[in-house]
């Protein structure tokens, strides 16, 4: 297949499909275009790798206990049946609010609001 004269034709393998620059000039214009773009495609993975730590920040400093069962139940869920399910989360949300940390928590949650009236 060919590009008509423009220096890029695509070859075609049955399968993978190739495109190929033959003239200098064309590969000079895509490596400057490429090299124009770098700067924001720096910018781009700058700005994930800040998402992505504010993320794991975020992870780290929940509690374990409730994204365990979060995990688990994510793992649970596409073949376990509905009601089995819905019984297994609700001791899950029990188990969570039972536990030591969720009461120091809210504590600690209901002595500011208090300390702001």
């Amino acid at each position: 297949m060919s590009g008509s004269g423009s220096g890029l034709r695509i070859e075609d393998d049955g399968g993978v499909r190739t495109l190929v620059l033959d003239r200098v000039e064309v590969r000079n214009a895509l490596s400057l275009e490429l090299r124009r773009a770098l700067p924001e495609a720096l910018a781009a993975a700058a700005d994930l790798d800040a998402t992505v730590a504010g993320f794991c920040a975020a992870l780290a400093a929940a509690p374990p206990l409730p994204l365990g069962l979060a995990r688990l139940g994510l793992d649970r869920s596409l073949d376990t049946p509905l009601d089995a399910f819905l019984a297994w989360e609700a001791d899950a949300v029990a188990l969570c609010l039972c536990a030591p940390e969720h009461r120091q928590r809210v504590s600690a949650f209901v002595a500011a609001k208090r300390a702001k009236e």
